[in-house]
């Protein structure tokens, strides 16, 4: 009697079947006909797709997931005013990378979603230790540092000169240049010569040189010197022999100016003694 019974879909009394269950169960719900093909609420790939901000579908109350429909047929447990994705309005292209975004979105923290809804991969950088990139310096940047420095230097002397006539009574500088590539300075005081120099582009030893000569006309000779030097990152001024054993001067790489107030400090040594 008790598998009649159940096979017609109910239950008997408590005395018809186990007497250790005093509950009765409601009956199984009818299973309804299969009359469209539609990807429910519980698909993980695309049937929860997460919309992204100013995504092009229309969604009805809900901002936070849809579903994709092929038509219009209702579907039992799908409520109606669950937002979707409409399949006869968007591409099937455009459904897949909707979840493959939501997918990637939610598998690694370190994969995310521009906003222009590509997926870009972000992470946090690695310090790089201060890096140094080593770097050849040409012949040219060689060439136009020696350049600049000079004209700098030259500069520097002539306002200098000038200075020192006007803040010293009894003292006159003098300031001329011979060419592109030369030029004098002569201190005066009471009239009389105490001081001389010629500074030019180029030396005995190369043309990547500054040279300074105790004889301002001399054209073969000097007394100091600053070369074109680099460390792999910048160039810069190298002082000749005289300066650095000179006892004065302990740095070894000197930028224009600084090589200005080297040759500067030479010319007015002998108004100290």
């Amino acid at each position: 009697m008790a598998s009649r019974r159940l096979l017609a879909g109910g239950f008997g009394s408590h005395h018809d079947v186990n007497p250790t269950y005093h509950t009765t169960r409601p009956a199984l719900r009818p299973v309804q006909p299969r009359r469209t093909r539609a990807f429910g609420p519980r698909q993980p790939a695309i049937g929860r797709a997460r919309l992204g901000p100013g995504h092009p579908a229309k969604m009805a109350r809900s901002e936070s997931a849809a579903d994709i429909r092929i038509d219009d047929t209702e579907i039992p447990g799908i409520r109606p005013t669950l937002g979707y994705l409409d399949l006869r309005q968007h591409t099937i292209e455009e459904v897949a990378d909707l979840a493959a975004e939501k997918i990637l979105s939610t598998a690694s923290p370190v994969l995310g979603a521009s906003p222009g809804g590509k997926t870009i991969k972000t992470g946090t950088p690695l310090r790089a230790r201060n890096l140094q990139i080593k770097k050849e310096f040409t012949e040219l940047e060689r060439d136009t540092f020696l350049e600049e420095a000079f004209e700098e230097i030259a500069r520097s002397f002539e306002a200098s000169l000038a200075n020192l006539t006007a803040e010293h009574p009894g003292i006159v500088g003098r300031f001329r240049r011979v060419n592109a590539n030369h030029f004098t300075a002569l201190v005066y005081r009471n009239g009389s010569t105490v001081s001389k120099c010629g500074i030019r582009l180029g030396g005995l030893h190369g043309h990547n040189q500054i040279s300074y000569s105790d004889d301002p006309n001399s054209t073969n000779s000097m007394n100091d010197s600053v070369s074109v030097e680099d460390d792999t990152k910048s160039l810069f001024l190298k002082p000749g022999y005289s300066s650095m054993f000179g006892g004065k001067k302990s740095k070894s790489n000197l930028s224009p100016q600084e090589a200005a107030e080297m040759f500067w400090e030479r010319l007015l040594a002998p108004l100290e003694r």
